[in-house]
């Protein structure tokens, strides 16, 4: 009997099983919000708007005092065109799916997987400003229990919470959580395959795409002129430029408040370096803001406020996250297939555009094979997601 060919559809859906299993942190996001689920016919580089939930504050005594709909978004452009090319022949496709997965598949997928991994976290790093005190020496279990506090004092959600760290970092909460009190199912599997999965409320996965963002060699400044507001800080001139992703703190009383009480949390709130910063002027995430329903800080800051980098200077630091589902945002395009293949298909499942286009060269007299994927990716709730830098 003949042997059966695989099909475009069976081989793409093979691909994308294991690019799924590679990308934890992506397969973890949210997929609730309007028009980030894939978009037929979409074209790379097109935006979409994004809704942030609506901010209120509450009114004292009976009287009413109706408050204006204040609707921010955050735009969010697919232009991230990553795809893996290779080459099989029709007599390769008779193969078995395993040992064809086996040979092509699985490598293909891997560097695939990785790099759209690694690109969604570094920007998700780059956006997320806060932070939790460094390690000393290792990720422990305080500074787990601390990203959950910090998640807690920003109203975050308590479901769907989820942590991604690199290796070392899963490593070093395993050996911290050996000796401690855990049902018998989570210590068998921490002992036999090495991973933590569900602790202190949050389901964790590990991947070597962590980024790591590096502090610049000035890692202290001042503030340049009193009660500055809004999305860019101006300060006395630095040595140099700090990093797109560099967090910091301003003066002693510029703090973070909860946003659903907007009362002040006592401790300094963190900003985040924005893209395009320069020695004098420095693009900050949260805005600051001291009134109405979008307040984000305690007060304003006064000159000549001292501008504190969390970590050393010239160092690089794995920015392990922690968040709340919602805090990011995907959003895939799902691309249209060119007529006159003969082995092409799509797969839209789960929010995940992905194709596999299949042509023959009849100049060279090859068959090449290419998988593509186009993104984009947004941070949409800073506050529901905190970056414990590692070691």
């Amino acid at each position: 009997m003949a042997n059966t060919s695989l099909t475009a559809d069976i081989v793409l859906k093979e691909a994308k099983r294991i690019f799924k299993n590679s990308c934890p942190f992506l397969m973890s996001l949210g997929r609730n919000y309007d028009g980030v689920i894939t978009a037929e016919g979409a074209k790379a580089g097109e935006s979409i708007r994004i809704r942030r939930p609506m901010k209120y504050t509450t009114r004292s005594g009976k009287t009413m005092d109706v408050q204006d709909n204040t609707e921010t978004y955050e735009t969010l452009t697919r232009s991230n065109w990553y795809g893996v090319d290779l080459k099989f022949s029709q007599k390769e496709l008779t193969m078995d799916l395993n040992r064809f997965s086996e040979l092509y598949l699985r490598p293909a997928m891997s560097v695939l997987a990785s790099k759209v991994e690694n690109q969604c976290m570094t920007l998700a790093a780059r956006e997320t400003y806060n932070t939790i005190t460094i390690p000393v020496t290792a990720l422990d279990r305080d500074d787990i229990i601390a990203a959950r506090v910090m998640l807690n004092d920003y109203s975050a959600p308590q479901i769907d919470r989820f942590a991604v760290l690199n290796p070392e970092g899963e490593g070093d909460l395993c050996s911290a959580n050996a000796s401690l009190f855990t049902p018998s199912k989570a210590i068998d599997r921490q002992y036999i395959e090495g991973s933590l999965g569900r602790i202190y409320g949050f389901d964790v996965a590990s991947t070597p795409n962590v980024p790591s963002i590096t502090n610049t060699a000035d890692v202290a400044g001042a503030v340049n002129g009193p009660s500055q507001t809004g999305a860019t800080l101006t300060v006395d001139a630095l040595t140099v430029a700090p990093t797109q992703g560099m967090v910091f703190t301003i003066g002693d009383d510029v703090y973070g408040l909860n946003p659903t009480t907007q009362e002040s949390l006592g401790k300094l709130q963190r900003f985040v370096v924005g893209s395009g910063a320069t020695t004098t002027s420095i693009p900050i995430s949260p805005s600051i803001t001291v009134t109405g329903n979008q307040k984000t800080v305690s007060a304003t800051p006064d000159d000549d406020d001292v501008i504190s980098f969390v970590g050393n200077a010239s160092t690089a630091y794995p920015r392990n996250l922690f968040y709340q589902k919602m805090a990011y945002a995907s959003s895939f395009v799902d691309l249209e297939l060119p007529k006159g293949l003969d082995f092409a298909a799509r797969d839209t499942e789960e929010g995940i555009a992905m194709t596999i286009m299949r042509d023959f060269d009849v100049i060279n007299a090859d068959t090449y094979c290419r998988i593509d994927v186009v993104f984009g990716f947004k941070t949409i709730i800073p506050e529901w997601a905190v970056q414990v830098f590692g070691v």
